[in-house]
């Protein structure tokens, strides 16, 4: 243990450190005059901690503010820098290897995620980064972020027939820097396909229109065309656009309100040109809403 007239002199380096930095952040390491004053101050930071520095010492360290829980300390700026980063983003899907100020934060998130997975992420931590947008299961989240953009895209034209190079940044238009939304849709054929894909996603996916297997809706839409007497030729493009719950669901209606499927050549009414947005405009019908009721 240090007397006092020594651990005066060194507490002396450490005014003045704090009046030259504004702080008392000192790397371990950091050495003045042959004085490892780094692990001094860490010394004085574990005497603090098991009781056993005196409260006149502990208190001529706070006067120049020194910080007694470097851990905490830590965590707290390195969410300073995920605040930024919410704050002129506006989410926290920040990617693994991003660098801020020579900060991993990234990774730290990533950290963050995983400790709160495993139940011991502390609640007030987790109180603050709910606050600014945390996302707990990014992959969840990126999953949302594809299917948005598939709903968008089934709002507009009335159907998920995307080929696979489809790539877009608003669900409707083509873009190279965009999601690829062809890819992912495909990806998920693929894990319905091999009982990979959760119940509840599939039941997302089937609200907005997919087609799961391509024959046997060619198949219910001749029998529909049958019915009704459509000329396949004439409609080939309608045809080939939509799916048979919502290309019924629009006969349905035409139907109850006496309105001809087919005009006089044999072309369908105008209303399977349309997209649901439209036809909710127009015709004061959601087709997305009834399709679900189903």
């Amino acid at each position: 243990m240090l007397n006092n007239n020594r651990w005066n002199e060194i507490y002396q380096l450490a005014v003045d450190y704090y009046h030259t930095h504004g702080n008392l952040n000192i790397p371990k390491d950091y050495i003045i005059n042959d004085i490892k004053l780094g692990k001094w101050l860490a010394l004085q930071r574990y005497l603090y901690s098991s009781d056993n520095l005196s409260s006149e010492r502990a208190s001529l360290l706070e006067e120049i503010h020194v910080i007694w829980n470097m851990i905490d300390e830590d965590w707290n700026q390195n969410y300073l820098e995920a605040k930024k980063y919410y704050e002129l983003n506006g989410n926290l899907a920040i990617p693994y290897d991003y660098v801020v100020n020579d900060f991993n934060l990234g990774a730290w998130i990533h950290y963050q995620r995983c400790t709160y997975n495993q139940g011991i992420l502390i609640d007030s931590r987790v109180e603050l980064l709910n606050k600014i947008g945390m996302i707990w299961n990014y992959y969840d989240y990126v999953w949302e972020q594809y299917y948005n953009l598939a709903q968008t895209y089934y709002n507009h034209y009335g159907n998920l027939k995307i080929k696979n190079k489809f790539k877009t940044l608003d669900g409707i238009t083509y873009c190279e820097e965009g999601l690829p939304l062809g890819v992912w849709l495909r990806d998920q054929k693929y894990f319905r396909n091999n009982n990979k894909l959760y119940p509840d996603r599939e039941e997302k996916l089937n609200n907005i229109g997919i087609v799961w297997k391509t024959r046997v809706n060619r198949d219910i839409m001749n029998n529909i065309c049958k019915t009704y007497g459509i000329d396949l030729e004439k409609n080939k493009e309608n045809y080939k656009r939509t799916v048979p719950a919502l290309f019924q669901a629009k006969i349905d209606y035409l139907l109850s309100i006496d309105a001809d499927i087919v005009n006089s050549e044999g072309i369908l009414h105008p209303i399977f040109n349309m997209s649901l947005k439209d036809i909710n405009e127009v015709y004061k019908v959601n087709f997305r809403k009834s399709r679900k009721s189903k």
